[in-house]
């Protein structure tokens, strides 16, 4: 059983993507309409930046679930952010459309240097 607090007087929705821990980049996502959807493809996202404590919280997110590549999505009520997802398999197309990162690159990067890292202690 989970129990999740409801989250009212929000006053933003985003998500982070996070790269060996490391919030690299971010997007407020709104509803195509009145109504909140659960379906990413029918919200429109934008590029945002991060407040310090929306960057930490995202980045304590993924350390604690122990991924070094993830989206977490996120509720601002009262510039306090509330996690309410972390997605282990995140989708990069719209979130690098949006922000003009070079998420994937990012990910290569990252691969790269746990290589060298990993083959550097090798025996």
């Amino acid at each position: 059983l989970i129990i999740q607090q409801y989250v009212h007087d929000v006053t933003s929705d985003m998500r982070v993507f996070v790269v060996g821990q490391r919030a690299i980049a971010a997007v407020h996502r709104s509803h195509t309409s009145g109504k909140r959807k659960r379906s990413a493809k029918e919200k429109l996202l934008t590029a945002a930046e991060l407040a310090p404590a929306q960057r930490k919280a995202a980045e304590v997110a993924a350390k604690v679930m122990g991924l070094e590549l993830c989206t977490v999505d996120m509720l601002v009520q009262g510039g306090v952010p509330k996690i309410f997802e972390v997605n282990a398999v995140p989708a990069l197309g719209d979130m690098e459309t949006a922000t003009r990162v070079n998420i994937a690159g990012a990910i290569v990067e990252r691969a790269e240097a746990l290589y060298l890292r990993h083959k550097a202690r090798a025996p």
